[in-house]
């Protein structure tokens, strides 16, 4: 704890709707972005002893320097040792926000602006030109999604200046910022979870992690004048604890799933996306810890991607196994060509559960899965047999889960995995980026051109199937 006393911000604190105050320090590690409050008055007050032991969840604070700063969602942590006495609290706040005075527990706003680390050359909305001595800046116009409960504007901006004095150092930056404004106000979760709807679509699309950089909010009564260009109301600072700015390698744009334009010319994505995300948040997370967490072990990436598979088919599919023959011939009729009936009654049969389960079985899963091999070129379909890699994907699921000596030599092996994994992950962006309205044929076509990029390494890697 010795290390946290970087920025120590001194001023009394109380709980919205109680009139007791109660002196202490707001400490900021910056490295870190790490935020705590230590109240510095002895704990002889019954009340400040509750409150340290179990916070509300609002604490106002008003600082020396005369500003005023709202914690949020506080936790209470032991703290002893070196730094501070040794039966002592810090209490750490999830949410901090700048420059908000209330009398209620209850955190609403009315529009918050964010954006990220270096997303500029995904959007594609501005750029820099270098010719000669002269710097010209190009942007796009803003973009307007519109959805029932609120409205996101995105658009670039610049910082900096362009000099026309050759010898002054030129110091530009540019960004694109997203501003979120609700129909009405909302609490502040509602604002956090619209960011992190925002931030997973940015992350599908450049295949990467992606940190925020900055976010600034506004309360009801101050966004009611966003549209006076003569008195635009003063932005306030929103810090998240913990959550900081940081550098991420960004990825070649061959590797993007899909650009920004993708959803400026298609703005139902965007809708979809945001209309499905709840029912699809666990596969999303689970497929984006390949981005989170990328030095994690092969056996795991691929637990994980199994995993998401599985639950996209429950979710999106079918869940009950009774339900599931209509499903089958709805998908064989609506999905599906076969040049004769015996060839249709032949792919039935292979996407049926047998008669002795019980429930639908992961293979039969992956079947249903894999069948966009009838319209869309597969790797395995040609390499080495579609229906052999899906048992193999099943008897190694199956084996890393469970584990059997004797179901080794059925599973893949770990130096197989990076090749099946990218495959999986390509086969699941196909599903989610379907679910959300992506348009069928370019959707074929950029899934195609991946699947055709894994050939080599199909070839080098599972060549013993």
């Amino acid at each position: 704890m010795a290390t946290i006393r970087q920025n120590a911000f001194n001023g009394n604190w109380y709980v919205p709707g109680m009139d007791s105050k109660y002196k202490g320090e707001l400490i900021h590690e910056e490295d870190e972005n790490l935020w705590a409050l230590h109240f510095t008055d002895r704990y002889d007050d019954a009340s400040l002893t509750e409150l340290v032991r179990n916070p509300s969840k609002c604490i106002q604070g008003e600082l020396e320097n005369g500003s005023c700063v709202l914690l949020v969602d506080l936790e209470a942590r032991h703290a002893g040792g070196q730094l501070l006495a040794y039966d002592d609290y810090l209490l750490f706040p999830k949410y901090i926000l700048e420059g908000i005075r209330t009398d209620s527990e209850a955190v609403e706003l009315g529009y918050l602006a964010f954006d990220f680390d270096d997303i500029v050359h995904w959007s594609g909305m501005c750029h820099f030109h270098y010719r000669g001595d002269n710097v010209e800046w190009e942007q796009e116009p803003e973009v307007i999604f519109e959805c029932s409960d609120h409205t996101l504007t995105v658009s670039p901006r610049r910082y900096g200046f362009m000099s026309f004095i050759p010898s002054r150092k030129i110091c530009l930056s540019q960004t694109v910022i997203f501003e979120l404004r609700p129909t009405s106000e909302k609490p502040l979760t509602w604002f956090i979870e619209m960011v992190d709807r925002v931030k997973s679509l940015i992350m599908l699309g450049i295949q990467r992690k992606t940190t925020l950089n900055e976010l600034r909010f506004l309360q009801p009564e101050d966004s009611q004048h966003l549209n006076n260009d003569e008195h635009w109301p003063t932005e306030r600072s929103l810090h998240i604890n913990y959550i900081r700015a940081e550098k991420t390698s960004d990825t070649h744009f061959l590797n993007h799933l899909f650009n920004f334009s993708a959803i400026k010319e298609h703005p139902e994505i965007y809708k979809a996306w945001m209309d499905s995300y709840a029912k699809m948040k666990p596969i999303i997370d689970l497929r984006f810890l390949v981005f989170l967490h990328p030095d994690s072990p092969p056996v795991v990436i691929f637990l994980n991607l199994m995993q998401a598979l599985e639950t996209y088919h429950a979710r999106f599919i079918c869940d009950k196994l009774k339900k599931y023959p209509d499903i089958i011939e709805r998908f064989i009729d609506e999905d599906l060509k076969f040049y004769d009936d015996q060839h249709r009654e032949s792919y039935r049969s292979y996407l049926k559960e047998n008669d002795s389960a019980s429930s639908i079985t992961l293979k039969a899963r992956l079947r249903f899965l894999f069948a966009i091999e009838r319209f869309l070129y597969v790797p395995p379909a040609s390499k080495c047999g579609l229906d052999s890699f899906i048992q193999k994907l099943v008897d190694s699921r199956n084996y890393y889960t469970h584990y059997n000596p004797k179901k080794e030599n059925r599973a893949f092996k770990p130096d197989e995995l990076p090749a099946v994994n990218a495959l999986v992950s390509t086969l699941l962006d196909y599903y989610i980026l379907k679910k959300v309205g992506y348009p069928h044929k370019e959707l074929t076509s950029l899934i195609h051109e991946r699947f055709v990029r894994l050939d080599d390494m199909i070839d080098n890697s599972l060549y013993r199937l």
